[in-house]
């Protein structure tokens, strides 16, 4: 993808000097409700046009010249670390555009929706999908969604942010449980060594089919596929008794047959 395929024609001056172009005013360029996330977020039902512009206001969510959603990385401080769009990240295209201009430069990634973290009293949700964390943020506003985008994003640095806070981390589903017991080693290590209020969800390997997990289905995917009456009785629970079954924290179970080390 191209670099002119996500700014906005008035960002025109700006390619021309790359000592121009900065974070925040890449933000404000192309803010949008708009994109195609967005717009098939509200066709299909998961969330009211109302409810995804306030998420799209409440993210900084932004919109490509060819339509596809961008999603900023923005730090507790308000400063603008990177956006993700499709496969790529936006410092990279600026580093492909202007080689000279941002030669050396490492972009330094943060959890999406950090910047909420000014939100106090509110437990954190994680889970790895922007997706999935705007629209839990319209579904169950109990809770502060964030996402850490891939799988290997989510490490001890990430997380340290969140000392202070409840935590529940919300893996997608798999057979083999790669996922859960992934975030459940991390989950751990923070809690033991940073002191960090963390636990991870079993709800997808509690309740998911076989067929769902064959899928790797995320939170989002579970709840809209069983309907209303679990979307209710998880927004009653998530947040107010961390005993809820759904929420409380399982320790992986070996297998039958499995050798222990």
């Amino acid at each position: 993808m191209r670099l002119q395929e996500i700014l906005s024609p008035s960002f025109k001056d700006m390619l021309e000097h790359p000592d121009r172009i900065h974070p925040s005013l890449l933000v404000r360029s192309c803010r949008s409700d708009r994109s195609d996330f967005c717009l098939e977020t509200v066709d299909k039902g998961w969330l009211t046009q109302r409810q995804m512009t306030q998420a799209a206001e409440r993210y900084y969510l932004g919109r490509s010249h060819s339509g596809k959603p961008i999603f900023w990385m923005i730090d507790e401080q308000g400063i603008t670390r990177d956006g993700h769009i499709g496969d790529s990240w936006v410092s990279k295209m600026l580093q492909a555009r202007h080689p000279d201009a941002y030669y050396g430069f490492i972009a330094s990634h943060c959890l999406f929706g950090q910047h909420l973290l000014g939100v106090a009293g509110r437990a954190v949700g994680l889970i790895e999908s922007e997706r999935s964390a705007i629209i839990l943020s319209g579904v169950y506003p109990q809770m502060t969604w964030m996402a850490w985008v891939y799988p290997c994003n989510l490490t001890v640095e990430l997380l340290k942010v969140l000392k202070g806070r409840q935590v529940i981390l919300y893996p997608r589903a798999s057979e083999t449980m790669e996922y859960y017991m992934s975030c459940f080693a991390t989950a751990d290590y923070v809690r033991r060594n940073y002191g960090l209020d963390i636990t991870v969800s079993p709800i997808l390997e509690q309740h998911a089919t076989i067929a769902q997990k064959q899928s790797k289905i995320d939170l989002v995917d579970f709840l809209f596929a069983e309907g209303p009456a679990l979307q209710t009785s998880f927004a009653g629970a998530a947040c107010r008794d961390s005993s809820f079954s759904f929420v409380t924290e399982r320790k992986p179970k070996q297998k039958k047959g499995a050798k222990t080390s």
